[in-house]
């Protein structure tokens, strides 16, 4: 995390930050996007849980509205209570992490979540384009590839598998 991100948040999370920020909250709402949670035995790095839990347990102590983006959506369009500062949730993709890390967490702190999955890819259809590219990085005999993206040439260049793990 960065220094200004750390910094920030240790800000937000003082005594009276809440209550000093509360009317530039009315009628808004947070939206947490994440993606992957770390998970060494499936061999993921993502967001850590720890820090999940803490930031649940935080939300909660504080007596945030943990909603679903569904109602988030609804009650912007005047359909129920104005907002006030509520938080929503949403993972993306439908990966097994998601599963085994980041649902218990949610479940214990009662902190609903919106999961978009991706069918095509759960029923074995499709193969995310990143996976796509680090499959063919990880079976590539060669040391180095030429990608050019539009009018952008990129050169990758690695002598060991480490290396061309920081690629990726």
């Amino acid at each position: 995390m960065s220094g200004l991100k750390a910094a920030l948040l240790r800000t937000l999370s003082l005594p009276g930050a809440k209550t000093s920020l509360s009317p530039f909250r009315r009628g808004q709402a947070a939206i947490f996007m994440l993606h992957r949670f770390h998970a060494p035995d499936l061999g993921v790095e993502g967001h850590d849980p720890a820090l999940l839990r803490r930031t649940l347990a935080h939300l909660r102590r504080q007596r945030y509205e943990i909603t679903t983006l569904a109602d988030v959506f609804r009650r912007l369009a005047g359909d129920g209570p104005p907002l006030r500062g509520a938080v929503a949730f949403t993972i993306d993709d439908g990966y097994l992490d998601h599963a085994q890390v980041a649902a218990p967490l949610f479940a214990e702190f009662d902190a609903p979540v919106t999961t978009f999955v991706t069918t095509g890819f759960l029923d074995g259809m499709i193969w995310f384009w990143w996976d796509q590219l680090e499959y063919v990085f990880r079976q590539a005999r060669r040391r180095a590839v030429t990608l050019t993206i539009g009018t952008v040439r990129v050169e990758y260049r690695w002598s060991n598998d480490a290396e061309r793990d920081r690629h990726l």
